[in-house]
């Protein structure tokens, strides 16, 4: 039986929105897992700056029960006060 997967380009996908540049950013590899498990369906890819404020609101967290204060996390993250605290307060891990 022919693995059909060897064979699929960018230019095979071009009738479907986006799927040819996925294809081209992921690999034929990721693009077919994500056929797979997705296929037929809606996905929501957030923007890069959602995922790194997430990283970033993590470490904040981290240096905070580590002792850092609030001023040393504004200067180190450059964010005001309000900003510092309110990331703290939020149970989010």
């Amino acid at each position: 039986m022919i693995d059909y997967w060897e064979h699929v380009k960018a230019q095979d996908l071009k009738t479907t929105e986006n799927s040819a540049e996925i294809l081209d950013c992921v690999g034929v590899e990721a693009f077919k897992s994500l056929v797979q498990s997705f296929g037929g369906g809606f996905i929501y890819i957030p923007r890069e700056d959602q995922v790194l404020k997430a990283v970033r609101d993590r470490e904040i967290r981290r240096r905070f029960q580590e002792g850092q204060t609030y001023a040393q996390l504004c200067n180190m993250f450059r964010l005001c006060v309000a900003t510092v605290r309110g990331i703290v307060n939020d149970k989010k891990e």
